[in-house]
């Protein structure tokens, strides 16, 4: 339950709280696992306006209204020949695109072999790639290191 006189009005209006016990809340911020007092309910607010509170028996309850969801757009949808063409892709690129939505991933090898190209040139055409915003590189380096469609 809320604790020293707070209500659920004053916490979504006020923004305020109250440590119930003194001695916990500050051991927890010494060991940096609360990071500023009274901060919790303002960042529920900010994050997610529609929040509501209640209180059941020796509960204090947050509620979270279920959000809408709306059809995500697929990259075949997004990735037309206009855009293509605008984006300035080589043919190996165009051909990687495709791979792409067909496969959904591709590595560095996997594209050198599509395009009968260079390790070097590879690496070049999937960072001009990513620097278009077309894909992302999924791990840092080394064999497990694939690409995929990001539109």
């Amino acid at each position: 339950m809320l604790f020293g006189g707070l209500t659920i009005e004053k916490i979504k209006k006020e923004q305020v709280s109250e440590r119930r016990n003194e001695l916990i809340a500050d051991m927890l911020h010494e060991i940096h696992l609360i990071e500023k007092w009274g901060r919790g309910i303002k960042l529920i607010l900010s994050k997610e306006p529609d929040a509501d509170f209640k209180e059941v028996g020796r509960q204090f309850i947050s509620i979270f209204k279920r959000k809408e969801v709306t059809p995500q757009v697929t990259p075949q949808v997004k990735l037309t020949e206009e855009f293509l063409e605008k984006a300035g892709l080589n043919e190996r690129q165009r051909k990687a695109v495709e791979y792409l939505k067909e496969k959904g991933r591709i590595t560095n090898e996997e594209y050198r072999i599509l395009n009968n190209t260079h390790r070097v040139t590879a690496f070049r055409d999937l960072n001009d790639l990513t620097d278009k915003g077309i894909i992302e590189k999924i791990g840092k380096t080394g064999k497990y290191t694939y690409y995929k469609l990001k539109r």
